[in-house]
This record gives structure tokens, C-alpha cells and sequence, in this order.
């Protein structure tokens, strides 16, 4: 599927588009809140600042997609794979990032208020212990230094 395609769908009223392949697309700023990309392809995707406020991303593939002040808040993120996201000044407030992968993410200077990274891996993300403070939940997380999270 292409961007336009996409977007044109979406603003028709669609809202699933489960499994869809969009390895390298560009949708920077837009409004895709409430859409479902479940078990979406976004690998290297460039994703800034697009609003995906309560959006399913569960099990999506966002292997170094470009997510720089992305609006993510409630999103579900379950699963999904983060591994060398840029996610620096990302709006995680209330996100669920159970078992999300999220190795050698860049997380500066994003919002983690309230989110949940129970049993996420964090290993070697660029994140302070100030911002994991504000999570909601911790539990069995990797964190940076490779500890687990009691």
C-alpha cells in the first residue's frame, strides 16, 4: 500500500488497516489517531511528528522508524518491535509497551508518564533513570544496562 492510498482510506473513514506493509513510507505530521496497524510493517519508516494518539501498533515492526515527537499517548505498543527507533521528545504518556523491543532505541527527552513497560526490553536505549521513574510499570523490564527490573 502507498502513502497516499493510505491516507486517502483513512480519511474516508477506515481505520484498520491490520498487517499492512509500509517499510519506508513517509507520513510525517499527520493525524492517524485511533488507526489500527497491527502487525504493521513500518521498518525505517519516517513517522515524525504524526498524531497516533490511541493507536494499535500491537506487534507492529518499527525496526529504526524515524518517530521523533510522535504523539503516541494511549497507544497500544504490545510487542511491537522498537529496536533502533528514534523516539527522542515522543509523547509516551499512558502508552502500553508490554513486551515491546526497544534495543538501542533512542528515547531522549520522551514523555513516559504512566506508561507501561512491563517485561520490555530496554537494553542499550538512550534513556535516563528520571524518565523511567515516571513509568507506570517496570516489572521484568530489560533495562539499559541489561539488569531486570524487579
Amino acid at each position: 500500500m502507498d502513502t497516499e492510498r493510505l491516507l486517502r482510506r483513512y480519511q474516508a473513514g477506515e481505520r484498520n488497516f491490520r498487517g499492512v506493509k509500509l517499510e519506508g513510507v513517509e507520513l510525517r505530521g499527520v493525524d492517524l489517531s485511533g488507526i489500527k496497524l497491527n502487525g504493521a510493517i513500518l521498518r525505517r519508516a519516517d513517522l515524525r511528528e504524526v498524531k497516533l494518539y490511541r493507536a494499535n501498533l500491537q506487534g507492529a515492526n518499527l525496526y529504526a522508524a524515524d518517530l521523533r515527537g510522535v504523539d503516541l499517548r494511549k497507544a497500544n505498543l504490545r510487542g511491537a518491535n522498537l529496536n533502533e527507533a528514534d523516539l527522542r521528545g515522543a509523547d509516551l504518556r499512558q502508552a502500553s509497551l508490554h513486551e515491546a523491543s526497544l534495543n538501542e532505541a533512542d528515547l531522549r527527552n520522551s514523555d513516559l508518564h504512566k506508561a507501561k513497560l512491563k517485561r520490555a526490553d530496554l537494553s542499550a536505549a538512550q534513556i535516563t533513570d528520571g524518565q523511567l521513574a515516571k513509568a507506570k510499570s517496570l516489572k521484568g523490564a530489560i533495562m539499559p544496562d541489561g539488569a531486570v527490573h524487579k
